[in-house]
């Protein structure tokens, strides 16, 4: 088989794999350096431009922008194996992942944004995608004013063939809603998702880890339970769903299914351990903290877990401490949401962590429900 075979063949086996699975991500990158070894540009491109997607939907995303970076460059010298809108397409999913990594300075990523804008106008594209991109890590990077200016760009920009889907754009709303603690809105915009009449390729998965705080909220215990369990199915194999799974973790501790939420903590920690994306890692490592909290105020035997030889805490005898797990947790999330606030010059990670545990108040309603006898008992 010749080299160039060889590349096909490997891109060939990792596009038959599913998103999230580790081997797809591995394929294409062998096929990359197969293709850099024998100087084929071409195919370099190619399994490059397929590792950005594998990449973004597998939860491996640093990969995704150093193969983003290099096939942007690649693209301004004129070597163009792609067509301009394919990489414009991507650099939604740059803008919108970037600032997920702390390490990744405030002025690196404005300069960003603004290439981004120049490319898309340059094109002759509407910038409506990149302003919801933008919104949604507006709060966190310059406060909620500046979230509300995109937000109303976005909204008064025009849709053309970079926007994004429609399911996905909803799914913004759905989201927007749940940042303003209205419930009723929230379960109300998500039903298309939740009906199955609009799906893309990370939908329902993510509208069905949303709603389930709102329904919660609702008193709807048994249509969150039946979100979890769909919800969970859907992300379960797939480490991109990592601030999924933290929202689920949430949901089995708020309704007090503790040897649930530990189950799904016990099975998924690999997920936090490997993962290089910081914020998906903050709100998991916050969930876990938050669900440790509760399981102390109940338990004071050690827990019998099954956790990574690689986790820092790690025993052999399966047997730890709450109190010991609960403090590994709790200065972890303090000292990544420390290292967001430096680099975004704001305490908005810090109000994240109080406004999480402000959920022990719907805990304990949610338990004073489910202690009352049925009416007319």
């Amino acid at each position: 088989m010749t080299t160039t075979n060889e590349i096909h063949d490997l891109m060939y086996q990792a596009h038959q794999l599913e998103d999230g699975d580790p081997a797809k991500i591995a394929l294409f990158e062998q096929a990359i350096n197969l293709a850099d070894s024998s100087q084929n540009d071409r195919l370099a491109f190619a399994a490059r431009n397929s590792l950005i997607d594998a990449a973004t939907f597998g939860g491996q995303f640093h990969k995704a922008m150093a193969a983003f970076a290099w096939c942007l460059a690649q693209s301004d010298k004129q070597q163009t194996f792609t067509s301009l809108w394919n990489l414009l397409w991507k650099y939604k999913w740059m803008v919108m992942n970037a600032p997920r990594y702390p390490q990744i300075e405030k002025p690196q990523l404005e300069k960003m944004f603004t290439d981004a804008q120049e490319r898309f106008q340059a094109y002759g594209a509407s910038l409506r995608p990149l302003y919801r991109a933008m919104a949604d890590n507006a709060e966190s990077l310059w406060g909620e004013a500046k979230r509300r200016e995109l937000l109303e760009l976005y909204l008064s920009a025009r849709r053309d063939s970079l926007a994004d889907c429609s399911t996905c754009e909803l799914a913004y709303e759905v989201g927007e809603a749940e940042r303003f603690d209205d419930p009723a809105t929230v379960i109300r915009k998500a039903q298309p998702i939740l009906e199955g009449r609009l799906t893309c390729r990370s939908q329902p998965h993510g509208v069905l880890a949303q709603v389930l705080l709102s329904l919660v909220r609702l008193g709807w215990l048994t249509e969150a339970e039946t979100c979890h369990q769909r919800g969970y199915r859907l992300i379960r194999t797939n480490p991109n769903y990592l601030w999924e799974m933290a929202s689920h973790i949430t949901y089995l501790t708020l309704t007090g299914n503790l040897s649930r939420a530990l189950k799904l903590f016990e099975r998924h920690l690999g997920w936090v351990i490997n993962t290089k994306e910081r914020a998906a890692h903050f709100y998991f490592l916050l969930a876990v903290w938050f669900l440790l909290e509760q399981v102390g105020e109940t338990r004071k035997r050690p827990l019998k877990l099954t956790l990574l030889a690689t986790f820092p805490l790690f025993r052999e005898d399966r047997t730890y401490q709450v109190a010991d797990l609960k403090a590994w947790f709790q200065k972890e999330t303090e000292t990544l949401a420390g290292r967001f606030n430096r680099r975004n010059g704001n305490d908005y990670f810090d109000r994240q962590i109080r406004e999480h545990f402000d959920l022990k108040e719907l805990a304990e309603r949610v338990r004073l429900q489910a202690s009352q006898p049925p009416a007319g008992d």
